[in-house]
């Protein structure tokens, strides 16, 4: 654990406010960018797991995994704020273990998102007011385990039940760090596919 709690409070706020606007931006509006800053168009309806049934596909799939990659395979809003600390303050080595800053550093980058969707990693950006942090894994927005629910049901309907390779690259249009055997789970586990599927 960081020794230095009093800058994890400062930042905090500050992140999880960030976290929290992209979070709506791309989610409760359901207004989504493609990587080249086109808006995507709001999902077809039908019926997909719900959230109990998708948080028991989640503890399955975490379980299959070896305890040591079970903490870092989906990425906790603790976690993120983790990571947050140490990419916003990359010399500190009061911040986390050597181990963890590495990793963090290695597997993730701060990068500038702009309000039309697209990032540019350590710019500043427009002087328009509207620029956000964001951390980023293979270009593109790391999608928090409490959001994962809510990214594959808007993907899935968007494809309008297309299946499980679908519905992953449409995930991939908007996010990374969602593991593709947990995509392929929610796809196996929605009814309306069942449905499809049986004729």
């Amino acid at each position: 654990m960081p020794a230095n709690r009093t800058s994890r409070s400062k930042l905090g706020e500050q992140r999880s406010s960030r976290s929290a606007a992209s979070s709506k931006a791309r989610l409760g509006g359901k207004q989504f960018f493609a990587t080249d800053g086109t808006p995507v168009a709001h999902a077809s309806p039908g019926r997909v797991p719900s959230r109990a049934d998708y948080q028991r596909l989640e503890e399955e799939y975490l379980r299959s995994l070896s305890i040591r990659k079970r903490e870092k395979s989906l990425l906790s809003q603790e976690l993120f704020d983790r990571v947050w600390d140490v990419l916003h303050n990359p010399k500190s080595t009061a911040i986390e273990t050597a181990q963890f800053r590495f990793w963090a550093r290695r597997m993730f980058s701060l990068s500038t998102a702009f309000s039309h969707g697209s990032y540019a990693q350590g710019s500043n950006g427009p002087d328009d007011g509207d620029v956000k942090s964001v951390i980023l894994h293979e270009q593109r927005p790391v999608a928090v385990r409490e959001q994962i629910y809510d990214i594959l049901v808007y993907c899935h309907q968007a494809t309008g039940h297309a299946g499980r390779d679908r519905t992953n690259v449409k995930v991939r249009e908007y996010y990374s760090y969602i593991p593709k055997c947990l995509i392929a789970a929610f796809v196996k586990a929605c009814p309306t596919c069942i449905a499809k599927k049986s004729g």
